[in-house]
């Protein structure tokens, strides 16, 4: 999971992987890529405001364009404990076509589930809500 074009960004939507600085990330997934002639999918989960700008497109397309790689752009599904808002239809599929027009693979993964609290993450979160009692 990658979720971030920069570090600071990354640190804040995954803070354990913090030890890991993303350009050594990037650059071992990229070796890899290369020695074994495989296409690497990074997961890239939307967070309005966080890593959508268009910062984030073009550091993304400085790593990625002309290499055998996927964005696998995620939907954000909240969860009663978040601040974060989750991103519309329409921004994932324009951070999708910006991806694109930018020269990257890309594809959307569709969240079900959501409007019943059972999308990815929300499940999770109820269980622990329901294991603290």
């Amino acid at each position: 999971s990658l979720h971030a074009a920069t570090q600071s960004a990354r640190n804040r939507i995954i803070p354990h992987m913090r030890i890991y600085a993303i350009e050594d990330v990037v650059k071992q997934a990229l070796s890899y890529s290369e020695r074994h002639n495989r296409k690497i999918v990074f997961a890239y989960l939307l967070l309005p405001g966080i890593n959508d700008r268009p910062s984030d497109v073009r550091q993304l397309a400085k790593w990625f364009r002309g290499k055998k790689v996927m964005i696998n752009v995620l939907q954000y599904n909240p969860t009663s404990n978040s601040r974060i808002k989750a991103p519309q239809k329409r921004e994932i599929v324009a951070f999708k076509h910006q991806l694109e027009q930018a020269g990257l693979e890309v594809t959307m993964r569709v969240s079900h589930g959501r409007e019943i609290n059972a999308a990815c993450g929300q499940l999770a979160n109820t269980y622990n809500k329901f294991k603290k009692k």
